[in-house]
């Protein structure tokens, strides 16, 4: 995204850990369309999932993809470090 769109977006939510990206992504369509490109890819870590296990993982970032939507307000406001 264009950092006069991030700025006028107020930046990161730092209340969040979980969802942060949803966060971003519903907040900047208000501005105009969102396009992504699908040949962008990361690498991330599987220790979350491996620690926590897939069901409890799944829900949680469920969870916290609906709840602020519904409630404005995360719906996990802590995170375990698993580092």
């Amino acid at each position: 995204m264009r950092k006069k769109a991030f700025d006028e977006i107020g930046g990161f939510n730092e209340a969040l850990f979980y969802g942060l990206d949803t966060d971003i992504a519903l907040r900047i369509k208000k501005l105009g369309r969102v396009r992504f490109n699908i040949f962008l890819s990361v690498e991330s870590s599987a220790r979350r999932l491996k620690k926590e296990g897939v069901i409890k993982m799944i829900i949680r970032y469920a969870l916290n993809l609906i709840w602020p939507t519904l409630f404005k307000k995360p719906f996990t406001n802590n995170y375990i470090d698993i580092r």
